[in-house]
């Protein structure tokens, strides 16, 4: 027997209209992300120590490492949802396929990964 997410992969479905006005969705993620701790964890464990180095060499590799750590990261966002939105032109089959091929690939990204920490 087949989990039943598969299968709900398998037969591409269109979506229903949503109204966009009334369920607030902006709104909404911009609250979630806020109380997310995920950032916050990342910023201080990672990415907080690699600007605080680039900035005690020079003011300016930490300014540059920050612009462009936030224009790939909206960039490459930006980028998904204009692939993903253009894919809904084709139809949802063009989505479901660009949708498997992303789990697949953070299938194999976290195999690596497991590969990598293991001996």
């Amino acid at each position: 027997m087949k989990h039943a997410k598969v299968r709900a992969w398998r037969t591409p479905t269109v979506p229903e209209a949503v109204d966009l006005e009334s369920s607030l969705p902006l709104g909404k993620a911009v609250v979630m992300n806020m109380l997310s701790p995920g950032p916050y964890i990342f910023w201080t464990l990672v990415t907080g120590p690699i600007l605080v180095a680039g900035w005690r060499q020079s003011p300016a590799y930490g300014l540059f490492f920050m612009g462009g750590f936030y224009l790939l990261l909206v960039g490459g966002l930006a980028a998904i949802v204009m692939v993903f939105g253009l894919a809904a032109r084709f139809g949802a089959g063009i989505q479901h396929a660009l949708l498997g091929l992303s789990a697949g690939a953070l299938l194999v990204f976290g195999l690596f990964q497991l590969s990598k920490a293991l001996p």
